[in-house]
């Protein structure tokens, strides 16, 4: 059994050396991957310096996503090592030996495409979104609206689905940390590279839900996620990043759901009064701060 371990790297190269250490020694990864993303400081020539037999060190052409530089990984992990399983990790998670060990155990059941630990917050609390559900395109139009997401949208699992299991057949685990069949990745899915950022996890799913491939969710294996570190530093301001997420989600309505010219139009009609509701609320939260 091969695997290897992707990491995806941009202006954050404390954090992906951090992570480098942490699992260098894993004798249960055969190669760990690094894709710089055209990082604008010194990071490639930092990481570099790390590079050897089993650190592999690329520098992506451009920036062109989180999809698309982790395809150039998932791609080297299947064409240079002839990798069985492929570890997508971001460079805040901590995860251990075992979770890997755990979730290449899954994964020799063929009906498996995608697993992942239970994500944790770094106080140890169960992170808000462990996984959820593949939307209608009603239900995934309305919940570009905070509101509605909060209060109406049937994405969220409800903890008690849950409840005394010891893993789980979901739709949508978070790409923090998540193992693949390398070979069913790149057959039938790999990231979708008109998406920049937000939304990955749903194509992907998306993708392996027409090939009746499952996604599983270990509960009693976790890992560590400081989320929105990497994120932060390259869209400080939430409003940017919230922009981005309405962008991602019109592309992968229109590529995934099967929508009319009509539907788009009346759809990006209502994403800018999403964007706008957002501004206020955005605007609400700064006010209470000061």
């Amino acid at each position: 059994m091969n695997i290897s371990c992707v990491i995806l790297n941009y202006n954050d190269a404390d954090k992906t050396i951090s992570l480098i250490e942490e699992i260098i020694d894993y004798s249960t990864l055969d190669h760990i991957i690094i894709i710089d993303n055209l990082s604008t400081d010194d990071s490639f020539e930092r990481l570099k310096k790390y590079e050897s037999e089993k650190i592999i060190v690329i520098s992506s052409d451009k920036n062109g996503g989180y999809g698309y530089g982790n395809n150039i990984g998932i791609r080297q992990a299947y064409d240079s090592y002839q990798s069985d399983y492929t570890i997508v990790a971001n460079p805040d998670v901590h995860f251990s030996e075992k979770n890997v060990e755990a979730m290449a155990k899954q994964l020799t059941n063929k009906e498996y495409c995608i697993v992942s630990p239970r994500a944790l917050k770094p106080n140890g609390k169960n992170q808000r979104l462990i996984a959820w559900r593949l939307q209608g395109l009603l239900d995934y139009t309305l919940s570009a609206s905070m509101i509605y997401l909060k209060f109406f949208s049937n994405k969220y699992y409800d903890y008690s689905f849950f409840k005394s299991k010891e893993k789980a057949e979901v739709d949508v685990v978070p790409g923090s940390l998540l193992m693949v069949n390398t070979e069913y990745m790149i057959k039938y899915g790999m990231y979708d590279e008109g998406i920049f950022l937000y939304g990955e996890e749903e194509t992907l799913s998306l993708k392996f839900k027409k090939k009746n491939l499952k996604t599983i969710l270990l509960l009693n294996e976790t890992y560590i996620h400081e989320h929105s570190v990497s994120i932060s530093k390259s869209f400080p301001r939430a409003i940017k990043q919230k922009k981005m997420n309405l962008d991602s989600r019109l592309h992968l309505i229109k590529n995934y759901y099967n929508t009319s010219s009509l539907q788009n139009t009346l759809i990006n009609l209502f994403f800018k009064f999403a964007y706008l509701e957002n501004i206020i609320i955005f605007k609400i939260k700064d006010m209470k701060k000061e």
